[in-house]
């Protein structure tokens, strides 16, 4: 199950979790015959910035259980200031060739080809402010079944308002929020 985003879930007014409605995924079995059932894999790929210890340990749980084929989708491979050792990648995790573009203290990420997500069930996108997800938020998931993953935005003033509920406005397509 996931949350729905209703009018009243939005980044701005700091409610969005606890204004959402579950949604179940679709129904993934397929008949492969009358007298039996097999059932289908659900095609789950995240789009998340770096490969964190604790999202790696919960990408390998999802990767084991039957039902999902996942892939995992890094913007970049680490950061210079993280105490975090590399560890080498599993076969569903890739690093999206691409750069970054530093902005003060925010790392805007453009990732370039972005990878085919239109075979996925949903789509798990954790990153609003970089060049890469706007691209995807914007134009590739349009049509798709998608969620934003990210923690609660802090509020700003001024120019800083603006520019973060114009990078965060595409949200509001998405299918849910996990918060």
């Amino acid at each position: 199950r996931i949350l729905q985003m209703n009018d009243a879930a939005s980044p701005e007014n700091g409610n969005w979790p606890a204004r959402a409605n579950h949604v179940n995924l679709p129904d993934c079995q397929m008949s492969s015959n009358r007298s039996s059932r097999m059932q289908r894999k659900h095609k789950v790929a995240f789009v998340t910035i770096v490969p964190s210890p604790y999202q790696r340990d919960l990408f390998g749980a999802l990767a084991a259980k039957d039902e999902i084929d996942l892939s995992v989708y890094y913007l970049e491979a680490g950061v210079p200031e993280s105490p975090w050792p590399e560890k080498e990648l599993r076969p569903f995790e890739k690093i999206l060739p691409g750069f970054l573009i530093p902005f003060g203290n925010v790392r805007a990420h453009l990732n370039w080809p972005l990878p085919d997500l239109s075979e996925q069930d949903v789509v798990v996108l954790s990153s609003y402010s970089s060049f890469t997800g706007q691209l995807l938020m914007r134009g590739k998931l349009r049509n798709q079944r998608w969620l934003f993953w990210g923690e609660q935005m802090r509020p700003q003033t001024a120019l800083k308002h603006l520019i973060q509920t114009q990078l965060a406005a595409p949200i509001q397509r998405a299918t849910g929020v996990v918060a």
